[in-house]
């Protein structure tokens, strides 16, 4: 502490004027006065370390603390599950594109070289043996159709397809279980709240002279009986599924009241190039993701079901195919079904 010298004056300093010798300096240096009217007042100060550089992009604190999916959206998982479960057109369309994944022949092979050639499938028999061993029943409880049906439902519905690798005692995948982040509660009705709700309701319709048009409120699942039958068609029913139908990239015809056959063939080739093969390359991606995790890189389980389900299309078909050399007779044969023979296991015509 300084000396006093003896005699001398001493005055304590006013409170506050540290504070305002502070706010001085904060003016001089941003141009913000304390007094300035409505102005921009001054910047917070930063609280993240010096080493914290800036994020990439933004996101709300806390957001992992979030219990409910999708909250910030507009539309909800709740909402999607609603809509495909609700709208009986969805539906059907939903499920005639997992009917056609379904129908597809699953087969394991070597991948592609650089060059485009597969190598032989003899040097990865023990992968790919493994492989179909596993994948019969992916999830350790339902098999590869309904596994690759769930599989469809969670894309075509949320787009958000979740598998749980779940391990076992070896820490190695045991499984490849399906999660379903959405949840959805039905909604509870309180019939205590019912006069209230019709009180409100009669208020907003006070206007009406005639009490009979006053709506009433009812409890869940109350039956009435309508006093015309409901029109079960309209063209906006049309629109509808031709909207459907285009965002799946399925044949309208069904659904449509006119439509001739070529047409209805056009359509339905343009839904299997269009809608199918890339939803099969989908699956065909996923498949690899879940080879590489199992550490089979070499291998990969693609669909090899071309069959034509037309009868005299797929004769001519595997006519082709034998009289070009592309599968002998006995391939043609087992892939119908059909045991060898024999005397035809070359490429060619069936001998007499």
């Amino acid at each position: 502490m300084p000396k006093i010298v003896p005699g001398a004056r001493v005055a304590p300093l006013p409170p506050g004027l540290i504070a305002r010798a502070g706010e001085a300096v904060r003016y001089v240096v941003s141009g913000v006065a304390p007094a300035t009217w409505f102005g921009p007042m001054q910047p917070l100060k930063p609280l993240a370390p010096e080493s914290v550089k800036g994020r990439a992009f933004d996101y709300p604190v806390g957001y992992n603390l979030r219990y409910q999916p999708r909250a910030e959206e507009n539309v909800s998982f709740s909402m999607l599950h609603a809509l495909a479960d609700g709208c009986d057109l969805l539906r059907i369309v939903i499920e005639t594109r997992k009917d056609q994944i379904e129908g597809q022949d699953w087969d394991v092979r070597p991948r592609k070289r650089s060059d485009g050639s597969h190598p032989a499938a003899g040097g990865f028999a023990a992968e790919i043996a493994a492989a179909k061993d596993f994948f019969a029943f992916p999830d350790r409880e339902h098999d590869l159709s309904a596994w690759i049906r769930a599989i469809a439902e969670e894309m075509f519905v949320t787009d958000a397809v979740s598998i749980y690798l779940r391990p076992d005692r070896a820490n190695r995948i045991h499984g490849f279980e399906i999660l379903d982040g959405a949840t959805i509660a039905p909604p509870n009705t309180d019939t205590q709240k019912l006069p209230e709700w019709q009180n409100y309701w009669n208020t907003i319709l006070s206007g009406n002279v005639q009490e009979r048009r006053h709506g009433i409120w009812v409890a869940n699942g109350t039956d009435f009986k309508p006093l015309k039958p409901p029109q079960l068609t309209d063209p906006f029913d049309e629109f509808l599924a031709r909207i459907v139908c285009f965002a799946f990239s399925i044949s309208p015809q069904p659904f449509v009241s006119m439509m001739n056959r070529a047409t209805a063939e056009t359509a339905h080739d343009a839904a299997l190039s269009e809608g199918l093969v890339p939803v099969l390359n989908y699956f065909r991606r996923l498949f690899r993701v879940l080879f590489d995790r199992m550490g089979w890189n070499d291998i990969e389980m693609v669909a090899v079901d071309d069959r034509e389900i037309d009868p005299e299309t797929a004769v001519e078909i595997d006519v082709a195919d034998v009289q070009a050399g592309i599968r002998t007779v006995n391939e043609v044969r087992a892939a119908r079904g059909l045991g060898p023979l024999p005397q035809n296991d070359c490429h060619g015509p069936a001998a007499a």
